[in-house]
């Protein structure tokens, strides 16, 4: 691999690194969130475990749909090659 090409890699893992790191402590602060409210008995267990699945699934939406464009991009770079 050449140093153009490994540069590129490095900074889309960075990339990834700040997108989880943001979205890992926004998706902490919306489950304590979730806690809190049946803590103090504002939701039944129903809606508690509906509002948390709905939560935890466009999470992963949002994750998978993220690492597809950092695979794409890394197989993108892998494919270039200078020398």
């Amino acid at each position: 691999m050449t140093t153009i090409t490994v540069a590129v890699m490095a900074y889309a893992l960075l990339d990834r690194r700040q997108y989880l790191a943001a979205t890992y402590g926004a998706m902490a602060t919306q489950l304590s969130r979730i806690k809190e409210m049946f803590s103090e008995a504002a939701v039944d267990l129903a809606s508690l475990v509906t509002t948390t699945e709905d939560l935890l699934q466009s999470e992963h939406a949002a994750w998978s749909e993220q690492m597809s464009r950092v695979a794409t991009t890394r197989t993108k770079s892998e494919s270039v090659e200078i020398k």
